[in-house]
């Protein structure tokens, strides 16, 4: 039975394609296409390690990888993390003055995509805790230190690739459910940010009422992008939980309206959108949020994109729910055509192939194409979207 629904979706897919392009005087959608055939001016990427997982430098899969990311992508999202032989070292120095940052992998990567024409995009400078060695966010350093470290930081990586097309800045700053907006605290937890610990400044977003979701940003946000200010490419800040409108997404706002009436750069705002198959989304919700964030004259992202039952939700050899692929197809094909109706500029999926086995929700047929880089129902859900949005 549940073989037949996902054919007779697949071909209601093609149909509906068809019909409309017979209506509008396209070409019929072609289901052999790449992402990128019928993408546009909208960045279709994904992400890379500088090794292991989902890398398209180094390990058994790089290569089959990297020929699956050049059909399908026009961007390149850099993961390097500040820990796991990211940029930050692994062990403490003696002093501040002694932290050297790696920009190995960083540069590697950047130039892999610039030999390949892609759109480049860091992710992330400044999280949370457990993205950060356990010797920094363990420290006692004070706001001052902090500040100084964070220049450094934020100079070095930039310094060593001026030629990164976008940045993201900060990423995952307020706390996790989507029905409260405010930021987290500093602590040892590995949800908690020490970074908080450079303290907080006052509301100037001119938002009232309902509007003004916290009275306060942290500094550091704002630090941040103004030492990030260097860099030719654009600023990105990014957020978990805020594809539609609600209390979160309405405190990433305030937060963007505080920093442009503080005179602070930012260019962009991300939404992760890692989509569950256990929830309904509100489309309509999610295109007015795109075109609201628009209208400050700030481009928007789609960061993180996947489909799957959950990080906290699954373990492998658990069993999936029998329409969870008509689920999965839904989800993608709807955030797809919601963001690109609403005007968004990039669009990153969380991985192209489940064949990396060390990587986030592995096992959960989370991404576009299996263990073997074919393709599943998904990826024509998503062309499909890509198709019916072309300007």
């Amino acid at each position: 039975m549940k073989k037949h629904l996902t054919s007779i979706l697949g071909i209601l897919i093609f149909m509906t394609g068809f019909l409309a392009a017979t209506a509008e005087g396209r070409k019929p959608f072609d289901p052999s296409r790449s992402l990128k055939d019928y993408a546009g001016n909208t960045i279709i990427g994904t992400k890379s390690k500088a090794s292991l997982g989902d890398s398209v430098l180094k390990g058994e899969q790089a290569e089959s990888i990297s020929r699956l990311h050049l059909k399908h992508c026009t961007g390149l999202q850099v993961q390097v993390y500040p820990a796991w032989n990211g940029s930050f070292p692994d062990e403490a120095p003696e002093s501040i003055d002694k932290i050297l940052f790696n920009t190995k992998g960083l540069r590697a990567l950047v130039n892999w995509g610039i030999a390949h024409k892609q759109k480049t995009l860091h992710h992330v400078l400044i999280t949370s805790n457990h993205y950060h060695p356990e010797w920094f966010w363990k420290n006692e350093y004070t706001a001052a230190e902090l500040d100084q470290i964070l220049k450094n930081y934020i100079t070095t990586l930039i310094t060593a690739t001026p030629e990164m097309d976008a940045w993201n800045i900060t990423n995952e700053l307020f706390i996790h459910p989507r029905h409260r907006g405010t930021y987290k605290k500093d602590g040892l937890g590995k949800r908690d940010c020490f970074w908080m610990r450079m303290g907080f400044e006052p509301d100037k977003s001119g938002l009232k009422g309902k509007a003004k979701v916290n009275k306060e940003h942290p500094i550091v946000i704002r630090k941040a992008l103004e030492y990030a200010s260097i860099a030719k490419g654009k600023l990105e800040i990014r957020e978990n939980e805020v594809a539609e409108i609600n209390r979160k997404s309405d405190a990433l706002y305030q937060l963007v309206k505080h920093l442009q009436n503080a005179g602070v750069r930012v260019d962009a705002v991300g939404f992760q959108a890692h989509l569950h198959t256990g929830r309904d989304y509100n489309w309509e919700s999610v295109k007015k949020n795109i075109r609201r964030f628009k209208k400050l004259g700030i481009e928007v992202y789609l960061t993180e994109v996947d489909v799957a039952v959950g990080h906290s939700r699954w373990q492998e050899g658990d069993s999936f729910p029998d329409d969870y692929e008509a689920r999965q197809v839904e989800r993608y094909y709807g955030i797809v055509k919601a963001a690109r109706e609403a005007g968004v500029d990039r669009i990153d999926f969380w991985g192209l192939s489940d064949a990396p086995r060390q990587t986030w929700l592995a096992g959960q047929k989370a991404r576009l194409f299996d263990e073997e880089f074919k393709s599943r129902k998904s990826y024509q859900a998503v062309l499909k979207a890509l198709y019916e949005t072309q300007e």
